[in-house]
């Protein structure tokens, strides 16, 4: 089965980065375990001898803080030489230092773009291994259940050197096929968006979830990665109310999104909380949004209070019990609405599933 068919518009498969099926491991391959199908290449290496890292260190090569040490950045040459013959002109008799700082923010947003280049590319050659093992680790997980072990046990014992989590979140890579044409995402945000579109049906769960959220992509064309990140994160974010039933306004969600709130259980929780107490949780958010999230530090501190304060009032009721003559100073209609509070509080307490 092609990785394109039935694709929605929100996502366009260019020809040229169809994965073939013969290369794939894991049993939903064309010809399964039995048949000899070619090994995938191998991840970018971005220009590093692994060959010579795995003769030199042996399995540490991997962990080996002197390998790394001596790995040397890829700075292009002609930034460097720039970099010199930028200096050289400070040295100079009577420099023109305006023209200096002109040359220098020109020749530093140069570099600043080729950075962001690279931290791009390292994330989706992260991504990219993260994929390779998942599908070495998916036979691996194969060949465990022909031999008659249980793989949890197996795994933990005779493959320690790789996490359960990640073993689980590289394996859910590896399988998720309609993935492997966004690794630029990097690993975690690959991890979250398959997450959250397992549900969905179809072979490119993806490529739905983009065209619901009208994010359109067309990989055979120029696009901004960072615009297309922020609105994938927004997407989630959209997501993560709707599963909870708060409305809120995309453009609002987005702006939140762009400063860097997380939309976390935290956050979630006290979203529902302020829902069910009858509060205004659009309010809230705008709030969140015109202090950046600086009010939700405060806010932070507020909830964290909330078990002190309930302790005291806990000590207050009971020195009230015990001494009949307080009562009468208890004002009802106070007693009434803390009542009132406390259901609806536990009420939304027991709602909450993230």
């Amino acid at each position: 089965m092609s990785n394109n068919q039935n694709v929605p518009s929100g996502s366009i498969v260019p020809e040229a980065t169809k994965l073939p099926e013969a290369a794939m491991f894991g049993p939903e391959t064309s010809g399964g375990y039995g048949s000899e199908s070619p090994k995938p290449p191998s991840p970018p290496t971005t220009g590093l001898d692994l060959a010579a890292y795995r003769r030199d260190f042996g399995d540490h090569y991997g962990i080996s803080g002197y390998d790394i040490s001596k790995a040397r950045p890829e700075i292009p040459a002609e930034s460097e030489k720039a970099l010199e013959i930028w200096k050289a002109k400070m040295k100079e008799p009577a420099p023109d230092y305006k023209q200096l700082l002109d040359e220098g923010v020109k020749y530093l947003k140069m570099n600043v773009a080729d950075f962001n280049t690279y931290d791009h590319i390292t994330l989706k050659n992260k991504a990219e291994w993260a994929i390779f093992i998942g599908k070495i680790l998916l036979r691996m997980k194969f060949l465990v259940k022909k031999a008659g072990y249980i793989w949890g046990d197996w795994a933990a014992k005779k493959v320690s050197f790789i996490s359960k989590r990640s073993r689980e979140k590289f394996m859910n890579l590896a399988r998720r096929k309609d993935c492997h044409l966004y690794t630029f995402l990097g690993i975690d945000r690959l991890d979250v968006l398959c997450s959250a579109t397992k549900e969905i049906e179809g072979i490119d769960q993806i490529g739905s979830f983009l065209f619901r959220h009208k994010i359109q992509i067309d990989l055979t064309k120029e696009f901004d990665l960072e615009e297309f990140k922020q609105l994938v994160d927004t997407a989630l974010n959209q997501d993560r109310l709707t599963k909870h039933e708060i409305e809120a306004d995309p453009t609002l969600v987005r702006d939140l999104t762009l400063n860097h709130i997380s939309f976390d259980k935290a956050l979630i929780s006290r979203l529902v909380t302020i829902k069910e107490c009858g509060g205004d949780v659009k309010k809230h958010l705008e709030n969140l949004s015109l202090n950046r999230g600086k009010k939700a530090e405060k806010e932070e501190e507020r909830f964290k209070d909330f078990n002190s304060l309930s302790n005291r009032l806990i000590k207050t009721i009971d020195y009230i019990l015990d001494d009949s003559e307080q009562l009468d100073r208890v004002d009802m209609e106070s007693l009434e609405n803390l009542q009132k509070k406390i259901e609806a509080l536990q009420k939304a307490h027991n709602t909450i599933e993230i």
